[in-house]
């Protein structure tokens, strides 16, 4: 009975990956966030990604950094944030959630962004499905200004780039 139970979960776990990794194949990038104890959004897939450098610099155990990322015109649909952390180095531990906030004046978006980087921390985030970062979120097109909060807790000396992708998922887009 367990194996039978093991197996199909290694099927369901299976499939969300691949179904996942399916739909990364049919997104278009909107904007992108380097966190290198910094955090910046370069320009590097398309003509109509949006760019903004803005430093983060940790000195204190913990705390909390508001970011104007400006506006956006985002089109309706699913969007999701990715991230990929390119480099590290030092002795450190750092663990950083985010939140990142789409006000419009008809509409409001929020995206929190647990345990959005753990580097030798504990980081511990609820079980559940987040609309945006873990799956789409359906958004209403327009212009939204854009805020980054980040939050941290680290000790140590070290440094570190971490890409954050705010995508149109357009493989899963109703119309």
């Amino acid at each position: 009975m367990r194996r039978k139970v093991f197996v199909h979960t290694a099927l369901i776990v299976l499939v969300v990956i691949s179904a996942f990794t399916v739909a990364s194949l049919y997104t278009r990038s909107l904007l992108e966030v380097n966190v290198r104890g910094v955090v910046g959004v370069k320009q590097e897939y398309n003509s109509s990604t949006v760019a903004v450098d803005v430093e983060l610099n940790i000195d204190s155990k913990e705390g909390v950094k508001l970011i104007n990322l400006g506006s956006l015109n985002i089109p309706t649909g699913n969007i999701v944030i990715k991230k990929e952390l390119s480099r590290y180095e030092g002795n450190f531990t750092l663990v950083l959630n985010g939140e990142l906030l789409l006000s419009s004046d008809k509409r409001n978006y929020s995206i929190g962004m647990p345990c959005l980087l753990d580097l030798g921390g504990q980081c511990f985030r609820i079980l559940m499905l987040i609309p945006g970062y873990d799956v789409p979120l359906n958004v209403e097109g327009g212009y939204y200004n854009l805020t980054l909060i980040l939050r941290w807790n680290a000790e140590g000396v070290g440094k570190f780039n971490l890409k954050l992708f705010l995508v149109l998922d357009e493989s899963f887009c109703l119309t």
